[in-house]
């Protein structure tokens, strides 16, 4: 099913290449942003005449810089995904299909040697919206902890980036290595580090165009609707989406989004260890976005 999208992005500081679920730790740069984002999955069918699952997602963050006087980065984010899923056998996952997950992070960085160190930790509370309803139901299952630690130091025209990450956007609990290069002129943007992808160009003064690829995976815990059980629900998916966007004079961003989802898999385990996995069929999802920021200078 399709659902008409709408994205609205308010801040403080550009991050032209807004997507679904970029890494945290990419938005440490010079200042400071809020955004909300909304995109609209199409209907993936599960293998085998198993059912369906589609939906939408929206996304609120922000951050405070704090880099010109202490080195300091404080960012928020919730995401809430709406899934409509319908699953003939196994028995489907114990969740209507609202599904939470918010973060604070604190994020630091700083001038080491030739280069640039960044460091970024972010606990995490991902949870079906029943259980965010009730707090004293939950427990350590939904808590999450990110975080990342990544040298940054130019060569031969280019940023030169390597370091470690930690987060859920594979699917699970995994720590990941980071690293790659940035490089950039007066138009063009690219990032080619493992795991993301992005390339973005300024058309003139005005028009930008972008495209990324990254892993969309996450984890929630997860209760039916009486409370009386819960289970462990993941994600599993790579993105690739491309989006052209308008910057006007005032300031704000404006633009769209069209985008691709492959490798996905749902998978669940409940308290009594039972267990499904799902594969669904490759899908689109379709996007808009408005933003408005300005940008500190050091």
């Amino acid at each position: 099913m399709r659902r008409l999208m709408l994205t609205a992005i308010l801040g403080v500081l550009l991050t032209p290449e807004v997507s679904a679920r970029s890494a945290f730790f990419w938005s440490v740069t010079n200042g400071s942003y809020a955004s909300v984002d909304y995109i609209s999955f199409g209907e993936s069918d599960f293998n085998r005449d198993q059912g369906a699952v589609d939906g939408s997602r929206s996304l609120v963050s922000g951050q405070y810089d704090f880099s010109h006087a202490r080195g300091w980065v404080l960012g928020f984010g919730h995401e809430y995904n709406a899934l409509d899923i319908s699953a003939e056998s196994p028995a489907p996952p114990q969740t209507n299909g609202d599904l939470h997950t918010l973060h604070l992070a604190t994020q630091w960085h700083a001038e080491l040697g030739n280069g640039h160190l960044r460091a970024a930790f972010a606990p995490a509370l991902s949870v079906s919206s029943n259980g965010l309803k009730n707090p004293d139901e939950l427990n350590s299952e939904a808590v999450q902890f990110w975080g990342a630690l990544i040298y940054r130091w130019p060569a031969n025209g280019m940023d030169w980036l390597a370091g470690m990450a930690h987060d859920y956007r594979h699917g699970n609990d995994r720590v990941y290595p980071v690293a790659g290069i940035e490089w950039s002129n007066d138009a063009v943007f690219l990032r080619a580090t493992f795991p993301d992808l992005e390339l973005r160009f300024d058309l003139g003064s005005r028009w930008i165009m972008a495209a990324s690829i990254e892993p969309d995976g996450n984890e929630w815990w997860a209760y039916d609707r009486g409370l009386s059980d819960a289970n462990e629900f993941r994600r599993q998916a790579w993105q690739a989406d491309a989006r052209l966007s308008y910057r006007f004079a005032n300031g704000v961003l404006a633009g769209a989004s069209l985008g691709y989802h492959w490798d996905q898999e749902w998978r669940f385990r409940r308290q009594d260890d039972s267990a499904a996995r799902l594969r669904s069929d490759n899908s689109y999802f379709v996007g808009l976005h408005l933003s408005w920021h300005t940008r500190n200078e050091k």
